[in-house]
């Protein structure tokens, strides 16, 4: 009778060591899909970023649109993404009085 018991419960682990085998390969595969996904996601998103970011600086360095001869001739340097303009005539705002 203990001899059976023995065959019985070792049947039994050996029945759940196989499930819990086949449910941990399942998830490592649901998982390296996931990063798959992830990783196809972040390619596409870091494309859209980079290009957005260059309309941006072109926008930026060039406001009144391209010309063919500027494109390339002159990177952008902090004071051209971020100064002062050199032309203010664009804007419409009124003159301001400066307390110094």
């Amino acid at each position: 009778m203990s001899n059976t018991l023995i065959w019985a419960g070792s049947a039994s682990m050996l029945v759940c060591v196989l499930v819990a085998l086949y449910t941990m390969m399942g998830l490592l595969s649901d998982i390296q899909k996931l990063q798959s996904d992830f990783d196809d996601e972040m390619f596409e998103f870091r494309a859209i970023t980079k290009d957005t970011w260059q309309r941006m600086v072109i926008k930026h360095t060039h406001p009144r649109g391209l010309s063919s001869d500027s494109i390339e001739s002159t990177p952008p340097t902090f004071k051209t993404l971020f100064g002062a303009r050199p032309d203010a005539g664009y804007c419409p705002c009124p003159g301001r009085s400066y307390k110094a």
